[in-house]
């Protein structure tokens, strides 16, 4: 690879990852480019429900990492730090807070807080990232998922991906052929 490959590469790179922050920022996501941003994700960091990113990310990356954000209620979304796991503890107080409710178990909410897996998150980046006139390749790169990342790439562009009927229990499409293109961006349920 020469010297000006490399170098279009990186520019290619930044260009794509400035796009993705941008348009994060117009749905209502926070983005922070902050160099010492360090999580799950190289480069992207997570610091309640704002997203730290470096210039070392990767698109791809910050669109996972948003999608996991973007499909958590409002409730939800500000309290995570860290690994998105941890929004664990906050559902649990969502279900111990409305714990012999039936009326609950059939709300927006509860059905929002079983939609909130990585299935979900990578149908939204996906999606997403379509919306910002990236190439699927460049959404989902074939190393990732542990190298599935092509086979969940040719699921995803056939509309037979488990993530998508997700979306559309929690809200984001009506039917799954609508997919990608959701009627919001952000999970509402309150």
């Amino acid at each position: 690879m020469t010297k000006a490959t490399m170098v279009a590469e990186i520019a290619a790179k930044d260009a794509d990852l400035e796009k993705v922050a941008e348009a994060l920022l117009e749905i209502g996501l926070e983005v922070v480019w902050d160099e010492s941003a360090s999580g799950f994700l190289e480069g992207i960091e997570i610091r309640n429900g704002v997203l730290h990113v470096s210039r070392s990310a990767v698109a791809s990356d910050l669109l996972h990492e948003a999608g996991h954000l973007a499909i958590m209620p409002p409730i939800i979304r500000r309290q995570v730090t860290g690994d998105v796991e941890d929004a664990a503890h906050a559902v649990d107080a969502i279900y111990e807070a409305h714990r012999g409710n039936d009326a609950f178990l059939e709300s927006p909410l509860m059905r929002a807080l079983l939609q909130m897996s990585d299935t979900e998150a990578t149908a939204w980046a996906y999606a997403f990232g379509l919306r910002c006139g990236l190439a699927p390749d460049q959404i989902i790169r074939g190393s990732t998922y542990d190298g599935a990342g092509d086979e969940i790439r040719l699921m995803l562009g056939m509309n037979c991906y488990l993530g998508i009927h997700g979306l559309k229990a929690a809200g984001f499409i009506e039917n799954t052929k609508q997919f990608p293109e959701l009627r919001k961006w952000l999970q509402d349920a309150t």
